[in-house]
């Protein structure tokens, strides 16, 4: 089978497929997954083009030499498969596989009432003179003198010890955003606010109840 186009063909087959599966394990995992800073998305994708480009040249040569047909008709399906399957996926799966795992985390550590408390008590400690609060493992923005008091407050709202560490709780126009990540990583989390208040149109966006919605953006 190596000896065959039909290999190399399945192979770049699944690469095309293998993306939106690892954005949602990333989201479940909380994080997007990277290795040393490089998205691990943009592995499938290096396989897809060295397997298509072995594919291919087994077929010409098949079709040169006139042989194995069958092997070349079942290498042209799966090449044209993974061309076709990630528009056909993207059509599928209108949200973020990687919000929708994210959610499904966030679902699973507090539940929507937790996150409507957590909101509540998060814009009643900062008031209007604090826009944001970092948690004591978000090494980068935390203010031991600043901050100490402030998380020590919000910290005792029940479900707030259950989120993920660094996390940076943040109040724009209204909402209460719990956001992860960095500049080098992008940044996600999950927004809490009032029906009426719109959406962000730069942020990829996804809002399983009408006041919580979980966004991703640079």
């Amino acid at each position: 089978m190596i000896k065959s186009p039909v290999f190399p063909a399945a192979i770049c087959s699944l690469c095309a497929v293998l993306p939106p599966l690892l954005e949602y394990i990333g989201g479940r995992a909380g994080h997007p997954l990277h290795i040393f800073l490089i998205p691990l998305a943009i592995f499938p994708f290096l396989g897809w083009a060295i397997f298509g480009i072995w594919a291919l040249g087994w077929m010409a040569f098949l079709i040169f030499r006139r042989r194995r047909y069958v092997h070349i008709l079942l290498s042209a399906t799966f090449i044209a498969t993974s061309v076709v399957m990630p528009r056909f996926l993207s059509r599928l799966l209108p949200t973020s596989p990687f919000l929708k795992g994210f959610y499904s985390r966030i679902s699973s550590q507090v539940t929507p009432d937790q996150l409507r408390a957590i909101a509540a008590q998060a814009t009643k400690i900062m008031g209007a003179e604090r826009t944001s609060l970092a948690s004591p493992t978000k090494f980068s923005l935390w203010d031991e003198k600043a901050d100490r008091p402030l998380w020590t407050k919000l910290a005792a709202t029940p479900g707030v010890d259950r989120l993920d560490q660094g996390l940076l709780i943040q109040s724009i126009n209204g909402w209460i955003e719990l956001e992860w990540g960095g500049a080098l990583m992008g940044h996600w989390g999950i927004r809490i606010q009032s029906p009426e208040v719109s959406e962000i149109d730069d942020y990829a966006y996804w809002a399983p109840l009408p006041d919580i919605a979980v966004f991703m953006h640079d």
